[in-house]
């Protein structure tokens, strides 16, 4: 078994080498390829963001209903205390307890979602978009404008110098 493996070893690492070199002899399909890997790791984010948003949304509406349990469990366990019920309302601050722990708990699940969200915008902002990248000879002509500028006002100066 072990020399199987180590059979399919050598032939994935020489395919990768083949794969590496047809990419450094052809630039433009390695870029073609770095801009596909981008959309397609900018399209798992967004995704991943769009799950975070439905899940806070269901944890806010959870909270919401919570809240008014809790709320109501609040006036029963004064009202049971006002009764001289002490049972009823021990029972009653028990269940108060047990949902103020489940609200802590959602509370605790949004500010997670909080941070692994700004966690994947920051993340989105690092993916370079392809759509507003220039052609690499719109670059090159640009970079070579600006040296040209910067060599004229450099040539002016020295005019003016003299």
């Amino acid at each position: 078994m072990q020399s199987t493996n180590n059979w399919w070893q050598e032939i994935e690492q020489e395919l990768e080498r083949q794969f590496d070199r047809f990419l450094d002899d052809h630039p433009s399909q390695k870029e073609l390829l770095e801009k596909e890997e981008a959309n397609q790791k900018q399209k798992r984010l967004q995704l991943r963001l769009q799950t975070i948003n439905e899940q806070a949304d269901q944890l806010r509406s959870k909270l919401c209903k919570l809240s008014a349990e809790i709320k109501q469990w609040r006036q029963r366990v004064e009202r049971a205390h006002k009764a001289n019920a002490t049972d009823l309302a021990a029972q009653a601050q028990d269940h108060l307890g047990q949902l103020m722990g489940k609200g802590r708990d959602c509370w605790q699940a949004l500010a997670e979602l909080g941070v692994e969200d700004q966690k994947l915008r920051q993340e989105l902002e690092q993916i370079p978009n392809p759509n507003n990248n220039k052609p690499k000879y719109k670059q090159d002509i640009e970079t070579a404008w600006e040296k040209f500028e910067t060599d004229q006002a450099l040539e002016d100066l020295k005019r003016k110098q003299r």
